[in-house]
């Protein structure tokens, strides 16, 4: 019976999407990554080692529609054995401007959970959350015309807000994409006119006088990687239930 539900699927998106190709040129398309520092302690308890999470999720936009692809992780167990270990996705969509949204799960055609759309990008994707660090921080250097960015900008902590946050903060600015609706930070991109597109924060190693322990230097990212196509079959069978 599973065979038969997987086939009829994979049927009907071959037959939509070859309906459908001229479609997918109107849709835009961003993933968005970043990269977050964590110390993880050795045995000497004043020493650690740097660990990074690393993680992504995509953004498509299609006339008045807004879909979200979340990755996850995979686990099947048998017998308490890992069998498998893979990574899968789950697809939220939305009309802009509404309070609530329909996820999807491919693996479960059937399951479509209604669900409130502040919640989901909240939890997932920063929900309203500039990065812009302008309390405590003062623009130091500018670069203009460095690789494929138009203009970068560096702050430094005068009096920083907390222990957790970053001494040196880099902005990367594009001319490309400013009508993207996402946004790493609108307060910059208002005044700038530009589309900020990579955000790196630095922490200078330190000693704490509170714990005692030296802490090493490290950085986060977080980085907006544009598209002129997309290739996700399931992201344009999502958008055709809700365009009709």
């Amino acid at each position: 019976m599973l065979l038969k539900t997987i086939i009829s699927i994979s049927v009907f998106l071959f037959l939509f999407i070859s309906e459908n190709r001229g479609q997918s040129s109107i849709i835009k398309h961003v993933d968005v990554y970043f990269k977050l520092p964590f110390l993880e302690s050795k045995e000497n308890p004043e020493e650690y080692n740097i660990q990074f999470i690393l993680d992504s999720f995509s953004i498509f936009y299609n006339n008045n529609f807004i879909l979200y692809k979340f990755p996850y992780t995979y686990i099947e167990q048998q017998n308490d054995k890992i069998e498998k270990i893979e990574v899968k996705y789950t697809y939220f969509i939305f009309k802009n401007g509404s309070k609530y949204g329909y996820q999807h799960v491919p693996a479960k055609p059937d399951l479509i959970e209604k669900l409130a759309v502040d919640s989901i990008i909240n939890k997932n994707a920063f929900g309203n959350v500039d990065l812009f660090f302008d309390s405590g921080y003062q623009k130091g250097e500018v670069y203009t015309m460095v690789d494929n960015f138009h203009l970068i900008e560096k702050y430094n902590s005068i009096q920083k807000p907390g222990k957790n946050f970053p001494d040196t903060v880099i902005y990367y600015y594009s001319e490309q994409c400013k009508d993207l609706p996402f946004s790493l930070s609108k307060k910059l991109e208002e005044k700038r006119k530009l589309k900020v597109l990579m955000i790196k924060g630095v922490f200078n190693s330190r000693f704490d006088e509170e714990t005692k322990i030296t802490f090493p230097k490290r950085e986060f990212n977080f980085e907006l990687k544009p598209h002129d196509t997309m290739l996700d079959n399931f992201v344009l069978y999502v958008f055709n239930l809700y365009e009709k």
